[in-house]
């Protein structure tokens, strides 16, 4: 059951890589598709060689889809859900108590 949870997410991510590689290859940046999914992995994972760069009018692409690909990340996720779950208890009584006890500033 755990590798099927693991592999979810990659699929996903696979998807999105070849969504936007469809994508730079419908607005003509590539002419093979295996260079549009080389490039759109290397965007995705914000790595950012710079081997291959698009043309200036579909340049502010790329950063968007490395956005797509570092918010898609489970980390990400995971540090959001805990940030916003932090405000969140703010809110609630007793909740600071345990948020200052947790980050060891209780006396």
């Amino acid at each position: 059951m755990l590798s099927v949870v693991m592999i979810l997410p990659v699929i996903g991510d696979l998807t999105q890589l070849f969504i936007w590689a469809l994508v730079f290859q419908f607005l003509d940046e590539f002419t093979t598709l295996s260079e549009a999914v080389y490039h759109s992995a290397v965007n995705f994972a914000t790595l950012g060689y710079g081997d291959i760069v698009m043309s200036e009018r579909h340049r502010l692409l790329g950063p968007l889809e490395a956005i797509n690909g570092v918010c898609d990340d489970p980390s990400f996720h995971g540090g959001a859900h805990h940030n916003l779950s932090g405000c969140l208890a703010q809110n609630r009584p007793g909740a600071a108590r345990l948020t200052t006890a947790a980050a060891g500033f209780e006396r």
